[in-house]
């Protein structure tokens, strides 16, 4: 496989994805990526970013989103244009979008019929990016599995709405972290990653990082991609931005969990 990243603090769309573009280019080597993965400010002219990746590669599968904050192999940005692209003679890639998510509970029904289209190989990976996934109903895991939420506002009676279901009868322990703290749990992720993955070398890094978190880390929010990359190597094409809700399963248990206020890495390779 093949990975390239490019990452832009150009505010002008147009330029930066051309920016983007032209760093993933010299990395690829004159090959021609079939996927990417595309995170960018909110303040940019989104299909202006569109128009540039299709120009330079027209029908490739691309997904993506916008952020509160960019990662990439060069670091961390705001405001800016992060793009993975991948090539691969061995791995497919496809993606599928519904839409109305707030409104239209078939919507991820739809995203995943439309890429698994033209599969013929089983399904190892599948990136999410829905739309304001906080307040989604949905069973939380229960038995001994520990997982991170966040309140989303307080009553005037006392009680607490979290941004993630609380099963009835769990036990919660209230909880806060020092800066020092977030960045040791970025770096957990990382090389719990690292330890787990089954490939001989990783070959990419998908970082998705809570958007409470630069609020907490402040002027050490960089420090972040900086413990990511001690442990999977300061080498190694990233991506990611920081998010509102992420999706990944418990360490115990395969089924995907909407989680608050952690540190998500993905790493992934043909040998996986």
């Amino acid at each position: 496989m093949t990975v390239a990243t490019g990452h832009s603090q150009d505010l002008d769309s147009a330029d930066a994805i051309a920016e983007a573009l032209d760093a993933c280019a010299s990395a690829l080597g004159g090959k021609t990526p079939q996927a990417g993965l595309l995170y960018a400010g909110i303040d940019h002219d989104h299909q202006a970013l569109l128009d540039g990746v299709e120009g330079r590669h027209p029908g490739i599968q691309l997904v993506g989103c916008t952020t509160h904050g960019e990662v990439s192999s060069a670091g961390f940005a705001e405001d800016s244009v992060a793009l993975m692209l991948l090539h691969s003679d061995r791995v497919q890639f496809r993606a599928g979008v519904g839409e109305r998510t707030r409104t239209n509970p078939e919507a991820a029904r739809q995203a995943v019929a439309q890429a698994m289209g033209g599969l013929d190989a089983p399904v190892r990976l599948c990136i999410a990016l829905p739309e304001g996934i906080g307040g989604v109903e949905a069973d939380a895991p229960g038995g001994d599995e520990v997982y991170l939420s966040s309140p989303s506002r307080f009553q005037d009676d006392g009680s607490m709405v979290t941004m993630t279901p609380v099963t009835p009868g769990a036990r919660i322990r209230f909880t806060s972290a020092t800066r020092d703290q977030l960045l040791d749990g970025a770096a957990a992720s990382a090389e719990r990653a690292r330890a787990a993955y089954p490939g001989a070398e990783p070959e990419a890094a998908l970082v998705f990082s809570c958007a409470s978190r630069p609020a907490l880390l402040g002027t050490r929010v960089a420090g972040e991609a900086g413990r990511l990359q001690e442990h999977v190597g300061a080498g190694l094409p990233t991506v990611g931005f920081y998010t509102y809700g992420e999706i990944c399963p418990l360490a115990r248990a395969p089924t995907p969990v909407h989680h608050v206020s952690t540190s998500v890495t993905v790493l992934i390779g043909e040998d996986a």
